[in-house]
Protein backbone atom coordinates (compact mmCIF):
# COMPACT_ATOMS: atom_id res chain seq x y z
CA UNK A 1 0.00 0.00 0.00
CA UNK A 2 1.48 3.06 -1.07
CA UNK A 3 0.50 6.66 0.90
CA UNK A 4 1.36 10.16 0.56
CA UNK A 5 1.47 10.67 4.74
CA UNK A 6 5.32 9.71 6.57
CA UNK A 7 5.97 6.71 8.42
CA UNK A 8 5.13 6.51 12.38
CA UNK A 9 8.24 5.60 14.27
CA UNK A 10 6.37 2.40 14.13
CA UNK A 11 6.74 2.40 10.85
CA UNK A 12 2.57 2.25 10.06
CA UNK A 13 0.99 5.94 9.79
CA UNK A 14 -2.79 4.25 10.70
CA UNK A 15 -1.11 4.19 14.33
CA UNK A 16 0.40 7.38 14.24
CA UNK A 17 -3.01 8.69 13.54
CA UNK A 18 -4.74 6.62 16.17
CA UNK A 19 -2.24 7.77 19.17
CA UNK A 20 -2.79 11.54 18.24
CA UNK A 21 -6.74 11.22 18.25
CA UNK A 22 -6.40 8.79 21.40
CA UNK A 23 -6.56 11.82 23.80
CA UNK A 24 -8.96 13.73 22.14
CA UNK A 25 -11.18 10.76 22.28
CA UNK A 26 -10.87 9.72 26.12
CA UNK A 27 -11.72 13.35 26.67
CA UNK A 28 -14.61 12.72 24.59
CA UNK A 29 -15.49 9.33 26.74
CA UNK A 30 -14.71 11.09 29.58
CA UNK A 31 -17.57 14.17 28.90
CA UNK A 32 -20.05 11.86 27.70
CA UNK A 33 -19.55 9.25 31.08
CA UNK A 34 -19.86 12.16 33.22
CA UNK A 35 -22.79 13.80 31.29
CA UNK A 36 -24.67 10.71 31.35
CA UNK A 37 -23.84 10.12 35.17
CA UNK A 38 -25.69 13.72 35.27
CA UNK A 39 -28.74 13.04 33.46
CA UNK A 40 -28.84 9.44 35.87
CA UNK A 41 -28.69 12.23 38.73
CA UNK A 42 -31.56 14.34 37.89
CA UNK A 43 -33.53 11.16 36.72
CA UNK A 44 -33.03 10.11 40.24
CA UNK A 45 -33.70 13.31 41.83
CA UNK A 46 -36.96 13.43 39.63
CA UNK A 47 -37.76 10.00 40.47
CA UNK A 48 -38.38 10.32 44.36
CA UNK A 49 -40.23 13.99 43.67
CA UNK A 50 -43.05 12.41 42.15
CA UNK A 51 -43.15 9.50 44.00
CA UNK A 52 -43.06 11.90 47.12
CA UNK A 53 -46.16 13.63 45.64
CA UNK A 54 -47.69 10.41 44.91
CA UNK A 55 -47.62 9.06 48.22
CA UNK A 56 -48.95 12.19 49.56
CA UNK A 57 -51.87 12.29 47.32
CA UNK A 58 -52.74 8.63 48.00
CA UNK A 59 -52.64 8.95 51.77
CA UNK A 60 -54.81 12.42 51.22
CA UNK A 61 -57.08 10.59 49.31
CA UNK A 62 -57.24 7.65 51.61
CA UNK A 63 -57.93 9.68 54.53
CA UNK A 64 -60.44 11.95 53.00
CA UNK A 65 -62.16 8.34 51.73
CA UNK A 66 -61.92 6.90 55.48
CA UNK A 67 -63.36 10.35 56.87
CA UNK A 68 -66.23 10.06 54.71
CA UNK A 69 -67.15 6.82 55.17
CA UNK A 70 -67.15 7.45 58.82
CA UNK A 71 -69.52 10.33 58.14
CA UNK A 72 -72.27 8.96 55.82
CA UNK A 73 -72.61 5.89 58.72
CA UNK A 74 -73.04 7.80 61.45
Amino acid sequence: MVTSEPAAPGGDPARAEASELAPELLDLYKMAVEMSDRVSARRGAANAFFLSVQTAFIGALGITATETARNSTS
